[in-house]
């Protein structure tokens, strides 16, 4: 057994490359496959394909460092190689060929008859390969590589009438495009010089020259190229580790060959076994250490996806409204998953977008909810999106859409995530969706919560409508009551003077008339006030200055009616109010306090007018002697019609009300404990700033 040459070993060294690129495509495609969605054949080819490609330039390696036999024939080691080099590559073109008819569309499977010629005459040639002996093998080679050429010829064909004008992208995903027919026409070159250059020479080429090795290698890396970039999101990760393992497994390599090529020429072959001993741990266990020590540096994008997207949603409030959440998670999702854009089609409401999204061109293609549901089910995302049907796969492959997630919260279905990529697209995989299905499931949450707080501000507000409404009813009900009955009497006195224009009774009547109008004028200046908006004029203010003035003007009134007003409002108690609104309360509760002592029979009728710091808020308090407020009425007060008064609209101390939390204050109302009503209003003091300013 002779020592292999440098030769050789550069050989095997450069089909180390290629195999290594289709052993990642044939992992990444394998765990494409995800559970639970529909499949075609396409799935299955796949790895197939890749793995074949993958042994076979593995074959290529080893047999490159076999020996010939002693007498010009191959070693048997190297026949069963060649053999199986031979098969691999058999069944990576009939698999492709295969494959192939699966691209265009899904809806046209190859028959039959077509599977098994095609199938068949591999099988045949396949057992050949075992079968023929060595001295014949000559005549079987060029046969098979007749049939490799036929076979190229015939996908190239193919690939030429279904192909598409244009570079690789993500429409490419599932479409043959013109740089995939121009790579398969250099493979077809490749082959037919191969061929040629085996038939001049008239004899089997068992070992290739490193020109043919060289050129070999670098085929199946650009046969790669296609479904890398396809797979590019998940293949960059593969990229990377590639290159990483093939310089460390190349230094091995360089680097122990020179240290071999000096030691003595009877330890040159266990030299040779100990660097292949060396180099297997790196492109083996190596490359898995490696790709773990870089996804633990955060490298991958899907390294902590999960959980950044876990921390994301918890930051929205439902009050934003299912918009402008669904618009700010889109924000941060784009961000963290690294794509070019991302949208929310709510199944009853609009879509919401961010990035580069063809909003219409997604709305246009797509279906009724309940057909959306059947289709995508739990999700559909990369090799996935060409199970759909023709008329939806290709308006959102050409918006450049790479996965639909549904947006499901435990009680219905909200709507659809779309995600969209750039130029060369990108892979979603299992670890992506599993970030994305969860980040779905959560938004779903805080949108199904915002859009039951909305419909509860909607019913709240419509029950404030009806509310309103009532109020209003029962506000023309009243005024036209209130109104109706002085204005019928005073039609009546009138009608009376005019029977007798001199009947000395005439001033009692003019007067009673006047008194009806009066009323009636009252009762609509206290509806106007009621439905004016406050307009508020607010400064610094003496409270006790404020309360004095309109105390003293009252004061008549009380004194006329029997009232004894006490009041106690010393200087110095500062309040940020509204001088003339403050008057005008302490009018109101003036007058209401003097109509419930006069409205009952009391020994004595006091009204005492107190202001007063209490709780940090300047305070005026009104008590009077009156027989107090109804049980279970110190609230209903202050509600608008609200009145224990027979002649009255029931506003005024609903106007007060409103007056005093206007100005930021708070009004209550109660029972003292010796008798009558008190009323307390608490005005906000000025700040600091304020009173510095």
């Amino acid at each position: 057994m002779t020592e292999p040459t440098t030769e050789a070993w550069l050989s095997a060294g450069i089909h180390l490359m290629p195999t290594l690129v289709w052993a990642v495509l044939a992992e990444r495609t394998f765990l494409l496959r995800r559970p639970g969605q529909p499949r075609t054949r396409l799935y299955l080819l796949l790895p197939i394909f890749s793995g074949a490609l993958a042994l076979h330039y593995l074959d290529s390696a080893l047999a490159a460092l076999l020996p010939m036999g002693a007498d010009g024939l191959p070693s048997p080691a190297l026949y069963r190689i060649s053999a199986l080099r031979d098969i691999t590559l058999l069944v990576a073109v009939t698999t492709g060929r295969h494959m192939l008819r699966y691209f265009p569309s899904r809806d046209d499977p190859p028959q039959r008859l077509w599977l098994g010629l095609t199938y068949g005459s591999a099988v045949a040639l396949g057992v050949g390969a075992f079968l023929t002996p060595v001295n014949h093998w000559f005549t079987y080679q060029v046969t098979y590589d007749a049939y490799l050429v036929t076979s190229l010829i015939l996908m190239l064909l193919y690939a030429a009438r279904a192909a598409r004008f244009g570079g690789w992208g993500l429409a490419g995903f599932s479409t043959i495009r013109t740089v995939d027919v121009v790579l398969f026409s250099a493979g077809l070159l490749a082959a037919l010089l191969f061929l040629h250059h085996q038939i001049l020479a008239g004899r089997v080429l068992w070992h290739l020259p490193p020109g043919f090795a060289a050129a070999n290698a670098l085929l199946g890396i650009l046969i790669a190229v296609p479904l890398a970039l396809r797979l590019l999101g998940e293949f960059r990760r593969g990229l990377v580790v590639i290159g990483l393992t093939t310089v460390g497994a190349l230094v091995v390599f360089l680097g122990g060959n020179a240290l071999v090529d000096r030691m003595p020429a009877d330890v040159h072959a266990a030299g040779r076994l100990a660097i292949v001993l060396l180099v297997l741990p790196i492109v083996g266990p190596g490359r898995l250490w490696l790709a773990a020590t870089i996804g633990r540096l955060g490298l991958w994008r899907s390294r902590g996806l999960e959980s950044r997207l876990h921390d994301l949603l918890p930051t929205l409030s439902p009050e934003l409204g299912t918009e402008e959440c669904s618009r700010r998670a889109l924000t941060a999702f784009t961000d963290a998953i690294q794509l070019s854009g991302a949208a929310v089609l709510l199944d009853d409401g609009p879509t919401v977008a961010h990035g580069a999204v063809e909003v219409d061109q997604i709305r246009s293609a797509w279906p009724c909810p309940a057909t959306a549901a059947r289709l995508f089910g739990n999700g559909v995302a990369s090799l996935e999106m060409r199970e759909l049907p023709e008329q939806m796969r290709e308006p959102l492959l050409a918006a450049r859409v790479i996965g639909v997630f549904p947006v499901v919260s435990p009680r219905r279905r909200l709507g659809w995530l779309f995600l969209t990529t750039g130029p060369l697209g990108a892979v979603v995989t299992d670890e992506d969706t599993r970030a994305i299905t969860s980040f779905a499931n959560q938004l779903a949450l805080v949108l199904d919560s915002a859009d039951l707080l909305g419909r509860v501000v909607r019913a709240e507000r419509s029950l404030a409508q009806a509310e309103k409404m009532s109020a209003i009813g029962e506000l023309a009900a009243r005024m036209a009551h209130e109104i109706r009955n002085p204005i019928t009497g005073a039609r009546s006195l009138v009608q009376l003077v005019a029977r007798d224009p001199a009947s000395p009774e005439n001033v009692e009547h003019i007067g009673i008339v006047l008194d009806e109008l009066g009323r009636v004028e009252r009762q609509i200046s206290a509806l106007v006030r009621f439905a004016r908006r406050e307009d508020l004029c607010v400064t610094e203010i003496d409270l006790g200055a404020v309360v004095r003035q309109a105390a003293d003007a009252f004061a008549p009134a009380c004194r006329g009616r029997g009232i004894e007003l006490e009041i106690d409002a010393p200087d110095g108690i500062q309040a940020q109010a509204d001088p003339e609104k403050i008057r005008q309360i302490v009018r109101d509760l003036l007058e209401n306090a003097a109509d419930a002592v006069c409205g009952c029979s009391v020994d004595r009728r006091h009204v005492h007018l107190r202001v007063r710091h209490h709780d940090g808020c300047a305070c005026l308090d009104v008590k009077d002697s009156g027989p107090g407020l109804p049980e279970g009425c110190t609230t209903r007060v202050f509600d608008p019609f609200f009145s224990g008064k027979t002649r009255g609209a029931g506003l005024g101390l609903a106007i007060v009300k409103r007056v005093v939390e206007a100005h930021g204050g708070r009004i209550h109302a109660c029972n003292h404990s010796t008798g009558g009503a008190e009323f307390r209003v608490e005005l906000p003091v000025p700040t600091a700033g304020a009173s510095a300013a």
